[in-house]
């Protein structure tokens, strides 16, 4: 009896401390969904930017890097995600300046955003993206907030 109460409590301890491993904090997950809002929001400037001053150029794109951000997120491949949401709200600040929109007085990156940007190569992000698409179109699709 003394054996398989051992034997259950020693099974009971494993499966807690493979939880709490599964369930770790992962600060690149949390960074990924942060720069996702904020990149989000920041798309929902730029199209009504371009909806007001008729220029759309780069829209398609940045929209495409925030989807391929999502992808990336949901394969768990989060700085890659970083990566692609940060560059879609690039591109999306140009769209805001080249349509003359005022833009929102939050600052454009924060510390942990500057960190992850300093890395990346927008010149390769873009060849993962294509331009498919009418760019007016651009101003018909709905900004997901939240992953």
């Amino acid at each position: 009896m003394k054996k398989w109460t051992l034997l259950l409590i020693g099974m009971l301890l494993s499966v807690c401390v493979l939880s709490s491993v599964s369930f770790a904090y992962n600060p690149a997950k949390q960074h990924a969904r942060q720069v996702y809002r904020r990149t989000a929001t920041i798309l929902v400037e730029a199209q009504d930017a371009a909806r007001m001053g008729h220029r759309y150029q780069g829209l398609n794109r940045a929209i495409s890097h925030q989807r391929l951000a999502k992808d990336y997120y949901y394969t768990r491949n989060f700085e890659m995600s970083i990566n692609h949401s940060l560059r879609a709200r690039e591109i999306a600040f140009d769209v805001i300046n080249n349509n003359s929109h005022r833009r929102s007085r939050r600052p454009d990156f924060d510390s942990v955003e500057l960190r992850y940007r300093n890395n990346m190569r927008s010149n390769d992000l873009d060849t993962k993206v294509s331009d498919d698409g009418d760019e007016e179109d651009s101003l018909k699709v709905k900004i997901n907030l939240d992953l």
